[in-house]
Protein backbone atom coordinates (compact mmCIF):
# COMPACT_ATOMS: atom_id res chain seq x y z
CA UNK A 1 0.00 0.00 0.00
CA UNK A 2 1.56 3.57 -1.60
CA UNK A 3 0.74 6.09 0.35
CA UNK A 4 1.77 9.98 -1.33
CA UNK A 5 0.66 12.74 0.51
CA UNK A 6 1.69 16.28 -0.51
CA UNK A 7 0.25 19.79 0.32
CA UNK A 8 -0.21 22.69 -2.27
CA UNK A 9 -1.38 26.37 -1.80
CA UNK A 10 -2.84 26.19 -5.64
CA UNK A 11 -6.30 26.72 -5.93
CA UNK A 12 -8.71 24.11 -7.13
CA UNK A 13 -11.51 25.32 -9.40
CA UNK A 14 -14.43 26.20 -6.96
CA UNK A 15 -12.02 25.76 -3.70
CA UNK A 16 -10.34 28.03 -2.06
CA UNK A 17 -7.26 27.79 0.33
CA UNK A 18 -4.94 25.36 1.07
CA UNK A 19 -5.73 21.65 -0.21
CA UNK A 20 -5.10 18.45 0.64
CA UNK A 21 -4.31 15.92 -1.67
CA UNK A 22 -4.09 12.40 -1.00
CA UNK A 23 -3.11 9.28 -3.45
CA UNK A 24 -4.10 5.78 -1.57
CA UNK A 25 -3.39 3.39 -4.18
CA UNK A 26 -4.76 5.20 -7.31
CA UNK A 27 -7.57 6.91 -5.89
CA UNK A 28 -7.01 10.64 -5.42
CA UNK A 29 -9.47 12.39 -2.86
CA UNK A 30 -9.29 16.32 -2.32
CA UNK A 31 -9.93 18.19 0.79
CA UNK A 32 -10.54 21.43 0.33
CA UNK A 33 -10.40 23.10 3.91
CA UNK A 34 -13.69 25.27 4.56
CA UNK A 35 -12.29 25.96 8.07
CA UNK A 36 -9.85 28.94 8.85
CA UNK A 37 -6.89 28.69 5.96
CA UNK A 38 -3.73 30.64 5.72
CA UNK A 39 -5.22 32.41 3.04
CA UNK A 40 -8.32 33.96 4.83
CA UNK A 41 -6.16 34.63 7.89
CA UNK A 42 -3.55 36.69 5.86
CA UNK A 43 -6.91 38.49 4.02
CA UNK A 44 -8.40 38.97 7.15
CA UNK A 45 -5.17 40.86 8.81
CA UNK A 46 -4.57 42.84 5.50
CA UNK A 47 -8.33 43.91 5.77
CA UNK A 48 -7.50 45.06 9.72
CA UNK A 49 -4.35 46.45 8.18
CA UNK A 50 -6.28 48.97 5.63
CA UNK A 51 -8.82 49.77 8.27
CA UNK A 52 -6.61 50.80 10.75
CA UNK A 53 -4.75 52.57 7.62
CA UNK A 54 -8.19 54.35 6.90
CA UNK A 55 -8.46 55.14 11.27
CA UNK A 56 -5.48 56.88 11.48
CA UNK A 57 -6.20 58.88 8.55
CA UNK A 58 -9.23 60.43 9.65
CA UNK A 59 -7.64 60.65 13.36
CA UNK A 60 -5.10 63.16 11.47
CA UNK A 61 -7.24 64.81 9.89
CA UNK A 62 -9.48 65.23 13.09
CA UNK A 63 -6.40 66.61 14.67
CA UNK A 64 -5.25 69.22 11.96
CA UNK A 65 -9.36 70.29 12.08
CA UNK A 66 -9.25 70.30 16.10
CA UNK A 67 -5.94 72.64 15.67
CA UNK A 68 -7.30 74.91 13.06
CA UNK A 69 -10.33 75.28 15.60
CA UNK A 70 -8.60 76.18 18.50
CA UNK A 71 -6.74 78.81 16.71
CA UNK A 72 -9.78 80.40 15.44
CA UNK A 73 -10.97 80.69 18.51
CA UNK A 74 -7.77 81.64 20.18
CA UNK A 75 -8.14 84.47 17.61
CA UNK A 76 -11.96 85.14 18.63
CA UNK A 77 -10.82 85.31 22.30
CA UNK A 78 -8.24 87.96 21.77
CA UNK A 79 -9.78 89.67 19.19
CA UNK A 80 -12.94 90.06 21.88
CA UNK A 81 -11.07 91.24 25.02
CA UNK A 82 -9.60 93.69 21.97
CA UNK A 83 -13.18 94.63 21.64
CA UNK A 84 -13.74 94.67 25.27
CA UNK A 85 -11.04 97.27 25.95
CA UNK A 86 -11.85 99.24 23.50
CA UNK A 87 -15.28 99.60 24.44
CA UNK A 88 -14.77 100.27 27.85
CA UNK A 89 -12.25 102.77 26.73
CA UNK A 90 -15.32 104.63 24.76
CA UNK A 91 -17.30 104.14 27.68
CA UNK A 92 -15.13 106.27 30.07
CA UNK A 93 -14.95 109.03 27.12
CA UNK A 94 -18.59 109.23 26.96
CA UNK A 95 -19.00 109.40 30.51
CA UNK A 96 -16.30 111.81 30.47
CA UNK A 97 -18.36 113.82 27.83
CA UNK A 98 -21.60 113.56 29.60
CA UNK A 99 -19.88 115.22 33.12
CA UNK A 100 -18.54 117.99 30.78
CA UNK A 101 -21.65 118.17 28.89
CA UNK A 102 -23.23 118.79 32.67
CA UNK A 103 -21.10 121.07 33.57
CA UNK A 104 -21.23 123.51 30.59
CA UNK A 105 -25.18 123.21 30.44
CA UNK A 106 -25.25 124.21 34.21
CA UNK A 107 -22.39 127.22 33.16
CA UNK A 108 -24.54 128.65 30.62
CA UNK A 109 -27.29 128.48 33.15
CA UNK A 110 -25.47 130.71 35.01
CA UNK A 111 -24.19 132.84 32.59
CA UNK A 112 -27.89 133.34 30.84
CA UNK A 113 -29.07 133.78 34.06
CA UNK A 114 -26.39 136.69 34.71
CA UNK A 115 -27.22 138.30 31.58
CA UNK A 116 -30.64 138.19 31.84
CA UNK A 117 -30.54 140.04 35.91
CA UNK A 118 -27.45 142.51 34.03
CA UNK A 119 -24.89 141.08 37.20
CA UNK A 120 -21.28 139.42 36.30
CA UNK A 121 -21.01 135.92 37.36
CA UNK A 122 -17.61 136.94 39.39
Amino acid sequence: MSAAVWWSQSLAPGCEGWHIWIDLQGERAQICSAEVSLLAIVTAIQAVEEKMESQAAWLQSLEGRTGTAEKKLADCEKTAMEFGNQLEGKWAMLGTLLQEYGLCRGGWRTWRTCCATGTSGS
